[in-house]
């Protein structure tokens, strides 16, 4: 199992508890974790677990639906 996390979210406190959790994942149960930086917004990440790489949004995210990257809680609710 590898997470990645597509860089750098909109609010910079977001941003932060992100690295944090993914730190603190990799930490304690050993899972990969990685950063693919389409957008740098917030300068250099220095202490990480993982490999940070920067690209463009085009060819880092073909795959992923840009709805579900602005509105991710709205797309993945249960719908009760």
């Amino acid at each position: 199992m590898k997470l990645r996390y597509y860089a750098d979210a909109p609010n910079y406190d977001d941003h932060e508890q992100i690295i944090d959790l993914l730190y603190t994942i990799s930490d304690k149960y050993g899972i990969t974790v990685e950063i693919e930086r389409v957008n740098n917004r917030y300068g250099s990440i220095q202490v990480f677990p993982g490999d940070i790489r920067e690209r463009l949004l085009h060819n880092s995210a073909k795959h992923v639906d840009r709805e579900a990257v602005n509105k991710p809680a709205q797309r993945y609710s249960s719908k009760v």
